[in-house]
C-alpha cells in the first residue's frame, strides 16, 4: 500500500481516478520508452502495490483509441517507475504508441481497501459538505496527485477548487460512500 502522508486523514490505495465502480479500474500510467528494444515505463498510482506481477494483464486505455489488452512478459523496479517489456511489442516505436494511456484492471481484482483508506475512482462524484455547517459545498470532479492528493472540487455556486487532502482541511473522505467533509475552504477559494 501506498506509504501514508503523516498529515492527511486518509490515504490512497492503488487507484487515482477512472473506471467504473463494478468494472475496470485505472492503476497506472504508461510513461515514457526506454531504450531501444521496447521496453517502456509504467508509473504505477501505488508503487508499493503487490498487484504489479510478471505475466499480469492489464488493458491499456487512451481517449479517442481503442482499449488494447496488454501482457506483461518482464518488470523491474526502478526509483522513477516500474520498466516492463509487453508481449509482442520489441522495439521503441512500439511501445511508444502507448506512452500516456492508463493501465486498468477488473476491479474485482483490487483488495478492498483497508480502514482509512480510499480508492479515488470511489471518491470522485461524491458530494462535498462543510464539516462545521453541515451545508453542501460542490462535487468532487477529479483527484490529483503531488505528495498529497488534490480534490478537484466543482462549487454548487459556480467554479472549481483544489484542495489538499491534509488533516486540517479534509475531515472524512471514503468512510461513507458519496461524501467528503472539509472545512476552511476559504483558504482555497480565489
Amino acid at each position: 500500500m501506498a506509504a501514508e502522508q503523516p498529515q492527511a486523514p486518509a490515504r490512497t490505495t492503488d487507484v487515482p481516478d477512472g473506471g467504473a465502480k463494478d468494472e475496470m479500474v485505472v492503476i497506472g500510467r504508461v510513461g515514457r520508452p526506454h531504450g531501444v528494444r521496447g521496453e517502456v515505463r509504467f508509473i504505477a498510482h501505488n508503487p508499493d502495490s503487490t498487484l504489479w506481477k510478471k505475466g499480469m494483464s492489464v488493458t491499456w486505455r487512451k481517449a479517442g483509441k481503442r482499449d488494447r489488452q496488454l501482457q506483461l512478459t518482464t518488470m523491474r523496479p526502478t526509483p522513477k517507475g516500474l520498466l516492463v517489456r509487453i508481449e509482442g511489442i520489441g522495439d521503441r516505436d512500439e511501445v511508444g504508441k502507448l506512452v500516456h494511456g492508463d493501465l486498468a484492471v477488473p476491479r474485482d481484482l483490487l483488495p478492498p481497501p483497508d480502514a482509512g483508506e480510499y480508492y479515488h475512482v470511489d471518491v470522485i462524484g461524491s458530494v462535498v459538505y462543510d464539516a462545521d455547517s453541515g451545508d453542501r459545498l460542490g462535487t468532487v470532479r477529479h483527484i490529483g496527485q503531488t505528495n498529497v492528493d488534490l480534490l478537484e472540487i466543482r462549487l454548487d455556486g459556480g467554479g472549481n477548487v483544489t484542495v489538499p487532502v491534509l488533516a486540517d482541511y479534509v475531515l472524512s473522505i471514503g468512510e461513507q460512500p458519496g461524501r467528503v467533509e472539509i472545512r476552511n475552504l476559504h483558504h482555497w477559494k480565489d
